[in-house]
């Protein structure tokens, strides 16, 4: 797979849900060390994607568009 089209569909994954590092490399068919680099690359200029790792060792993207959050404001 092509390094820009992994990208693309690295962020896909993550849009769906959190998903470790090995998962994604699992997904990838790279090296979690690819995935490793790949996640600083997207978090980086120009890019600048808003990208967490959580205390489960979990990637996730912040900020998922209004329609799909569930808490309610009260």
């Amino acid at each position: 797979m092509k390094r820009a089209v992994r990208l693309l569909y690295i962020v896909q994954l993550l849009n769906d849900r959190p998903m470790t590092t090995n998962e994604l490399a699992d997904h990838c068919k790279v090296s979690e060390r690819t995935i490793r680099k790949d996640m600083l690359d997207l978090q980086s200029d120009p890019l600048y994607l808003p990208l967490i790792l959580r205390v489960r060792r979990e990637w996730r993207l912040l900020g998922k568009p209004a329609e799909e959050r569930t808490e309610t404001c009260q």
